[in-house]
């Protein structure tokens, strides 16, 4: 209860109860694995079937230049962690990627996709995401690409497999909505951890939780 108390305040670790006992014992089960796994055996029947739809988007964690994470984004200008996330319509997270601020939204969704051994039918992506190549590449692997297309005169005449209708716009800002969410944890909002482990076990009891609350067990 206390490291959850931590997550939801970010009081830091002076203001709750017992802070050397419970920094040594998220310590030790993050070196463990012990959160990765319980979150991997939470959605580890989504993960091995081919889903209908999912949704994926990156956002920022405002955080102070403490780890080895936290760099200059020139896309929110500010120093902060990348959080990405793929999520079911359900609200449901599959996956997850914890990466520097400086890292390119494309280059996470490759790395994200490739480790996938199946993905979804459908996935619904930020039109920042836009990349020909990836959609020949997920094509092949029978996963349709719903993106927007920028507006501009190369992308004015496309296929009828390029719309992007009002329903798959509303359907892909539902991210927006569970990134609402999960940054009602104040620690998602300012990281002030020092060691990278211990941010990343944090994090880990967050999204473990939304996933425990919406899959019907």
């Amino acid at each position: 209860m206390q490291i959850f108390k931590l997550d939801k305040t970010n009081c830091g670790w002076r203001n709750i109860q017992y802070p050397t006992t419970c920094r040594s014992y998220l310590k030790e089960l993050q070196r463990r694995s012990k959160f990765k796994n319980f979150f991997n055996n939470l959605v580890i029947d989504l993960k091995n079937k081919k889903i209908p739809k999912s949704i994926e988007d990156s956002s920022d964690i405002v955080s102070y230049r403490t780890n080895g994470l936290v760099k200059y984004s020139g896309k929110y200008h500010n120093y902060c962690i990348k959080m990405s996330i793929e999520m079911t319509p359900e609200y449901i997270p599959i996956s997850y990627s914890l990466d520097e601020g400086t890292a390119s939204d494309s280059s996470i969704l490759d790395k994200m996709l490739n480790e996938r051994a199946k993905l979804p039918y459908r996935i619904y992506l930020d039109k920042g995401y836009e990349k020909y190549d990836r959609r020949r590449i997920l094509r092949r692997r029978n996963c349709q690409v719903k993106i927007e297309m920028k507006k501009t005169n190369n992308n004015r005449k496309r296929a009828p497999r390029f719309s992007f209708s009002r329903e798959n716009r509303k359907q892909r800002g539902e991210i927006e909505k569970f990134y609402a969410w999960l940054k009602s944890f104040m620690i998602l909002r300012l990281n002030r951890q020092r060691v990278k482990s211990l941010f990343h076990g944090i994090f880990l009891i967050v999204l473990s939780y939304f996933a425990f609350r919406k899959l019907k067990l």
